[in-house]
């Protein structure tokens, strides 16, 4: 019995220090596998949008497209340039306003119009891109004294918020019987600098936000681009959340650019 008794003892002494042991390994072992993952994930994330483990949409839309521009310049936010935030007039007499990037000019060009009519020139606002690379541009306008109402014309059709280095844009502001005397407000004037990869994935963007209705009637989507379109599913909430607050077209040109735009929503 005593012996019995010893083995016992002796089995369960055995038992707790095993469980002293296996417990302090198990645990260092689980520590070990963490730290491990963790560096796996670190390595495989890519900050351009939250951290991941796997490639982003955008990278894989990169990759399928086979897109050469590098994608690293969208890790860090697009520049943000406000160059007018004060209303000018231009009319006859300064019929021009230049800034950083970009230069503004007034055009007046005599349209068909019947015997008798007032519409007898279309006032154009032609915007220039004078840097040396693509910029992201919103032009914020308003009818200033002798505007008259269209009446036979057709609206000019380009890109409305994007401008390749060197390149300009007009754009039809409304019409006039006066051209001499026309007067065009200019409220606000904004810019972002684009990298190529920037350039590539705001142009695949159908819709022109944070212009008044007429302007983005006249907006027309490059045809030639390494991406497939894409329409932004909530464009008016948008353009609504601009017209209440302009600094908020930054915050949507930066994410049109760095995400991809077909799946992904802005917040």
């Amino acid at each position: 019995m005593k012996l019995l008794e010893n083995r016992h003892i002796v089995f369960a002494i055995l038992g707790v220090v095993g469980l002293l042991v296996i417990i302090p390994v198990s645990f260092a072992l689980s520590g070990r596998g963490v730290d491990a993952e963790r560096q796996v994930t670190a390595k495989l994330a890519d900050p351009v949008l939250e951290p991941a483990a796997g490639p982003t949409p955008l990278q894989e839309l990169w990759v399928k497209h086979k897109v050469k521009a590098p994608i690293d310049t969208l890790k860090q936010p697009l520049p943000r340039k406000t160059l007018l935030s004060e209303p000018v007039t231009l009319g006859a007499k300064s019929p021009t306003w230049s800034a950083d990037l970009i230069t503004l000019e007034l055009v007046m060009v005599e349209k068909a119009h019947a015997m008798g009519n007032r519409d007898t020139h279309a006032v154009l606002l032609k915007i220039r891109n004078t840097g040396s690379a693509a910029v992201a541009f919103r032009v914020d306008s308003s009818e200033g004294k002798l505007f008259v109402e269209c009446g036979n014309v057709r609206p000019v059709q380009a890109h409305q918020f994007i401008l390749s280095a060197g390149a300009s844009v007009e754009r039809m502001e409304g019409c006039t019987g006066t051209p001499d005397l026309v007067e065009l407000v200019v409220r606000r004037v904004q810019v972002m600098p684009l990298s190529e990869a920037a350039h590539i994935t705001l142009s695949r963007v159908l819709q022109p936000l944070g212009l008044s209705y007429k302007m983005r009637s006249q907006h027309k989507t490059p045809e030639l681009n390494p991406l497939p379109v894409c329409i932004v599913p909530d464009a008016e909430l948008l353009q609504n959340r601009i017209s209440e607050n302009a600094e908020a077209w930054f915050d949507v040109m930066d994410f049109l650019a760095r995400h991809d735009c077909a799946t992904e929503s802005f917040r």
